[in-house]
């Protein structure tokens, strides 16, 4: 608690530590309202969040009417994260100035955190209507437009606030990414450089334009940038020195998981590169992987869950470092398939199961991670699967666990799914039987999830439908995968329509398979 703070535990402030505070002169008087509310401006601009809110709430008790101080406490409490009262605050400041801008603006935002998008962009519309030249809205409004997949509209409204603010970084970042999912790649280059420019030490614009380098194939210039990634795994370094690439004998590595869990099956392949430096290499993952990777990963000496204390080690990286450490280039991808080596017996228990049933054998999965930010995007709605399902001799089956698993039962109705249920996964660990499973299917098919990628690494035939916006790993303008040769990629022609892919998949595993 701050000597601010510390004063306010009555009614008034005294009035020599007020003009202290504020850094101004208002004599001997005692405080008003409107002195409050500039004070507690002041120390909101400071970073002194909880005593502004002190400020504020002074303010309040002085003038309940004011719609000022109603608004500018809604920012405070938001800041300490006590939504539930900010957004009482706020609303109560729209309804005693309906004609205050920035009051709409700010509910807006944080009705954007609830993820209540639509709710949202009313909001900074109203906002807009009242104050055209508000930058902050019309940079909020392409924020929400954006994470409706709505990227043309966002892309205008990050222009207007660039034309009003031209020195507004944020807005050439978010810009950029919007013109990438639009596939105007060049252009979007052009906007991360200028947000870097103006703000060097940006995380956002590094790792956007890596992400535009590697999606074209410039890994080159990817992997270095790729570096300003967020979530980097820091969490068990302690004061172990991060590793160049230098030769490891007699030392031990902590190679640490990031991101989701089809990063982690996608890039555990670096290991056996790290081996051949010597030492030994331990690999803290997410605790879905670790039984699979203990009995299956041959690349590296030791797994261990993140949360687990790790071994004493000399080095540390992240793992999905490896590829600017070892300058990976598209043409130099590690791409030793398999390097997941499966318990034979498991292989073989459900090789036996599925030689019940005849036919060509298609393994399903239609739902990812829901918190991934892009998941809407890249889920199918698995009665698209259709038209596959309809195929003579086809038989699908489900490798589909957790979140859309309850889709299966509609689908059934429709058409035939082969569904192992609980047996799947539940006494061997997640994704042992899956991957067992996968070894005796003719093809796999897929979402973009961690599913694609173990069957990647498997070796397992596998085609993977993608949205139009798809992942910087898959590229841009190929079929095909430098990560794993068995991959086949089927991507939309336009945003949102799957019925298209999976039609071209049916027609293709027609002429494929036909008599």
């Amino acid at each position: 608690m701050g000597p601010f703070e510390s004063s306010c535990t009555g009614i008034e402030l005294q009035a020599s530590l007020f003009i202290k505070t504020v850094g101004g002169s208002v004599g001997r008087k005692v405080p008003t309202a409107i002195d409050y509310n500039k004070c507690g401006a002041r120390l909101l601009k400071r970073g002194q969040v909880s005593n502004a809110a002190v400020a504020f709430r002074h303010a309040l008790r002085l003038a309940p009417a004011s719609a000022e101080a109603h608004n500018a406490l809604s920012v405070a409490l938001r800041l300490q994260g006590q939504l539930d009262e900010a957004m009482a605050h706020c609303r109560t400041a729209t309804r005693l100035a309906p004609k205050m801008a920035e009051a709409h603006n700010n509910l807006g935002s944080m009705l954007q955190e609830q993820r209540k998008t639509a709710a949202a962009i009313t909001c900074f519309r109203e906002a807009l209507h009242l104050e055209p030249e508000l930058v902050s809205a019309w940079s909020n409004l392409g924020i929400a437009l954006y994470r409706e997949h709505r990227y043309r509209s966002a892309a205008a409204c990050y222009r207007q606030a660039i034309a009003l603010q031209p020195d507004f970084a944020e807005a050439h970042n978010n810009l950029a990414s919007a013109l990438f999912d639009l596939g105007q790649s060049d252009e979007a280059l052009k906007s991360f450089a200028e947000a870097i420019r103006l703000k060097p030490d940006y995380r956002e614009p590094h790792w956007g334009r890596a992400l535009v380098w590697l999606s074209r194939g410039e890994y080159e210039k990817g992997w270095p940038e790729f570096e300003w990634r967020p979530s980097r795994a820091e969490s068990l370094k302690g004061d172990r020195p991060g590793w160049d690439g230098s030769d490891l004998t007699g030392r031990t590595i902590l190679l640490e998981a990031e991101q989701g869990l089809g990063d982690t099956l996608q890039f555990v392949r670096y290991g056996s590169l790290v081996k051949q430096r010597g030492g030994k290499v331990v690999l803290a993952s997410q605790p879905r992987l670790v039984r699979l990777l203990r009995s299956a990963c041959p690349v590296v000496d030791e797994v261990i869950a993140i949360d687990e204390a790790p071994p004493r080690f000399d080095f540390h990286l992240p793992l999905l470092s490896l590829p600017s450490v070892f300058a990976t280039t598209l043409d130099e991808v590690p791409c030793d398939i398999p390097y997941l080596h499966l318990d034979s017996r498991l292989v073989e228990y459900w090789r036996a199961e599925l030689s019940r049933w005849p036919g060509f054998k298609i393994g399903v999965a239609w739902q990812g991670n829901r918190d991934y930010r892009a998941d809407r995007e890249r889920s199918i709605p698995l009665t698209v699967f259709e038209p596959l399902a309809r195929m003579p001799g086809v038989q699908l089956i489900s490798l589909q666990k957790g979140p859309g698993i309850g889709q299966a039962a509609v689908a059934r109705q429709r058409f035939r799914l082969l569904d192992f249920g609980e047996r799947l996964d539940e006494a061997s660990g997640p994704f042992m039987d899956t991957a067992a499973l996968m070894q005796s299917l003719d093809l796999v098919l897929t979402c973009d999830s961690a599913i694609c990628h173990l069957a990647g690494a498997l070796g397992v035939p596998v085609w993977v439908a993608l949205p139009a916006a798809a992942d910087w790993r898959w590229m841009r303008g190929r079929d095909d995968s430098p990560w794993y040769p068995s991959m086949r990629l089927f991507k939309q022609s336009t945003r949102g329509q799957w019925g298209e892919v999976f039609e071209n998949m049916a027609d293709i595993l027609g002429r494929l398979h036909e008599p």
